[in-house]
């Protein structure tokens, strides 16, 4: 036990010099305890008694110290590293008065471009130039007249890009977009105009488009963006035309819905950011299905 106590003692001591110091401590008790049983039990081996006892004391004393050194060294370190330099998530999610607030519409931006609203009036046919440098946009148009309202794109050829983007007969109000799918003849530089009455014409930035709310709804054609996540959304229709749901989202068009006339049903939609191009002459809603 004496010797137990001597050498538990002496390694004791050489770890508490150590980053283990905390192991130190730990043999310098042990040696403490069996270097005082066998100092009781006076055996003949008191000597080695007496040595593993104070042994133990000094290892459980400088383990102490040392324990203390090396917990505030690294205490240091990484108050001191870059990781504890860094902002708070509070702090980070206000950001000062000074700083500029990120654009949400950056990346509609960055993907259709952007340039100053143009309004156009008239009566009857005409033509409408769109913004130089406008590839896409969305245009809210309105009809008074009783017979055919038809708007076209146009390329400088004044060759039909693929874009219809409203054709029908009688009082017209709504929204739709061009230059979204990427499929046609070249980008749109005019609007064609095919009216008998009263119309209105507002050529804007697909980022001016509001965001589609989910469960929500509206009347008649109209263009959003979306910035959520992917999912399954039930449609209704009360139209008894065409309706028609389009997201754009890539090089690929999402045609989740193609019917005629008044509509129920669920289809998978894709994430954004997005565009959604919706066309109906009724009330439709759309919710998570």
């Amino acid at each position: 036990m004496a010797l137990t106590a001597v050498i538990l003692g002496a390694v004791g001591v050489i770890f508490s010099f150590t980053p283990a110091a905390g192991f130190g401590i730990f043999l310098g008790v042990v040696a403490l305890i069996l270097g005082v049983i066998a100092l009781i039990r006076k055996t003949s081996a008191r000597g080695l008694s007496l040595i593993g006892t104070i042994l133990g004391a000094v290892a459980i004393v400088l383990g102490i110290i040392f324990n203390v050194v090396y917990s505030n060294g690294t205490s240091s370190t990484v108050d001191e590293s870059p990781a504890a330099n860094q902002p708070s998530k509070s702090s980070a999610a206000s950001p000062s008065k000074s700083e500029p607030a990120a654009n949400p519409n950056a990346a509609y931006d960055s993907a259709y471009g952007t340039f100053a609203p143009v309004t156009k009036t008239g009566t009857g046919d005409s033509v409408i130039a769109i913004p130089a440098g406008a590839t896409a946009g969305i245009v809210t148009a309105q009809h008074n007249g009783s017979s055919n309202f038809v708007l076209s794109v146009l390329d400088s050829a004044n060759q039909p890009t693929g874009d219809l983007l409203v054709n029908t007969i009688g009082p017209y109000k709504g929204v739709t977009g061009f230059g979204l799918s990427g499929i046609g003849s070249g980008a749109g530089t005019n609007i064609k105009v095919s009216a008998d009455g009263d119309w209105s014409v507002v050529i804007a930035p697909i980022s001016s488009a509001p965001t589609l709310v989910v469960p929500g709804g509206a009347t008649g054609d109209q263009v959003y963006k979306y910035d959520g996540a992917a999912g399954n959304w039930a449609f209704s229709n009360t139209g008894q035309s065409n309706f028609v749901v389009v997201q754009y989202s890539g090089s690929i068009p999402n045609l989740a819905i193609n019917e005629i006339g008044a509509y129920n049903g669920t289809v998978p939609m894709l994430a954004g950011p997005s565009v959604i191009v919706v066309q109906s002459d009724g009330a439709w809603t759309v919710k998570p299905g």
